[in-house]
């Protein structure tokens, strides 16, 4: 499959829908992110010597190959947890989708 297919999807979580909206917009509007998917998550982790069960709101952000390191320091930079979730994903994609995301992720 040609390299213009592949899309990179990284994945977080943040506590509340407020917190994850306001991450998902500056991602979009820093460029880092083509979309960011919002969806409500129950989670279960050990949190300082603590188990840990909550609901969260799980984003899956679209962005390119490409702007992945600049994504995870958006991430990083403007995260409501001390130690966020981050994984990266490469996948691929429809052609016309991942053009759209390379294009909306360029500068």
């Amino acid at each position: 499959m040609p390299s213009d297919e592949r899309v990179t999807l990284i994945l977080t979580t943040e506590a509340d829908s407020d917190s994850a909206r306001a991450l998902a917009s500056a991602l979009v509007d820093r460029r880092v992110a083509a979309c960011v998917t919002m969806s409500t998550v129950q989670s279960t982790y050990r949190w300082e010597g603590e188990i840990v069960d909550t609901t969260e709101v799980q984003l899956v952000l679209k962005t390119s190959p490409d702007t992945v390191a600049a994504a995870i320091a958006a991430i990083e930079a403007l995260h409501s947890y001390e130690v966020p979730e981050i994984v990266v994903l490469d996948t691929r994609a429809s052609r016309a989708y991942a053009t759209w995301v390379g294009d909306v992720v360029s500068p």
